[in-house]
């Protein structure tokens, strides 16, 4: 591959998923192009590989709104990720050269989750996400061939979902970006600090998705669930919690779990006589005055903790900073 001036070269890359399985993506084609800072292209290949999973048939549907740019037998018969880990490592990670995506966040949870699951180690790199800067200099939405028509930029030689075309047309997005900032590919990470994506902010971000999860469950065990030996059954009938959306998850699991163990039975829907507890600083919702819903009480959750002989705490909201759900269970773990 021929080399620039500054020896400094971009790669811009985009990765294509057979499956999403229980949040879990599967990577069958990783593609890329390189360039130096005049948008030169050195070098640009589409690598296909087999997931060693069952593909979503929608993506392997004709007219679907995804569709992948080849068949399962041409994908099926292509190595592994294993098999080119080191190629794309090597791709990332040469020395001074930058990574561009479009929606990079996810094709950093696609390579994490193939070393996950070939038991390889994390390819640990920084990428900028062409989609944020986008969205931000831009009144137009969407996906990436949105964008190549919101800037008139011909693709009629491209295959969409092709790897190594997604790239190359993340390339010209890029360029277009820098063109209407009046900068240089170099400038760019300095001039869009907030399109800064890191395998170790990647690693954060998926902890707290897993425990987000994980504490759904808990609450969701919960629900519609009548305690057969209540600690005290100081409650009667069914309560329908009215959470901010920011409440820290242990809190409001402690809170369905009081009301399950104190005799009440909280449920996701409003039911006829059913008591709708708010929180003290917001006002009663208005679409509780429906006629559907004149037999509903509504209380404040101070007068909830009230009815249990309990203050009733301060609310916080959800850090990022989250358990590890292997300290949760290591006791469980050998």
């Amino acid at each position: 591959m021929a080399t620039t001036e500054t020896g400094e070269t971009f790669i811009f890359f985009d990765i294509e998923s057979a499956n999403n399985i229980n949040g879990e993506g599967y990577i069958c084609s990783f593609g890329y192009v390189i360039c130096d800072e005049n948008f030169n292209v050195l070098e640009s290949n589409d690598i296909v590989m087999n997931p060693r999973v069952a593909f979503d048939e929608i993506l392997l549907t004709e007219g679907s709104p995804c569709t992948l740019a080849y068949s399962r037998e041409y994908f099926q018969s292509q190595p592994d990720f294993a098999y080119y880990y080191d190629t794309i490592k090597a791709l990332l990670l040469a020395p001074h050269r930058t990574a561009f995506g479009f929606a990079v966040e996810n094709d950093l949870g696609f390579l994490a989750c193939a070393c996950k699951h070939f038991n390889l180690e994390e390819v640990n790199f920084v990428a900028y996400d062409s989609q944020i800067v986008a969205t931000k200099l831009q009144t137009s939405r969407g996906g990436l061939v949105n964008w190549m028509k919101h800037f008139g930029i011909d693709t009629s030689s491209f295959t969409i979902h092709k790897s190594s075309d997604d790239a190359m047309m993340t390339m010209l997005l890029v360029k277009k970006l820098c063109e209407c900032r009046e900068i240089g590919l170099g400038a760019f990470a300095e001039n869009f600090p907030d399109a800064y994506h890191s395998v170790e902010q990647d690693k954060e971000r998926r902890r707290f998705r897993e425990y987000r999860r994980y504490m759904e469950q808990q609450c969701s065990s919960l629900v519609n669930q009548r305690n057969s030996n209540p600690h005290s059954r100081r409650l009667r009938g069914k309560f329908r919690l009215l959470f901010a959306t920011n409440r820290d998850f242990d809190q409001m699991y402690e809170i369905i779990r009081l009301v399950y163990d104190n005799g009440g039975v909280v449920v996701k829907d409003i039911k006829p006589k059913c008591t709708v507890v708010g929180e003290d600083n917001k006002e009663r919702p208005a679409w509780l005055d429906a006629p559907r819903f004149a037999s509903v009480r509504y209380i404040t959750f101070k007068q909830l903790f009230a009815m249990l002989g309990k203050e009733e705490p301060s609310f916080v909201e959800q850090s990022k900073n989250v358990p590890d759900l292997q300290d949760i269970f290591k006791e469980y773990l050998v």
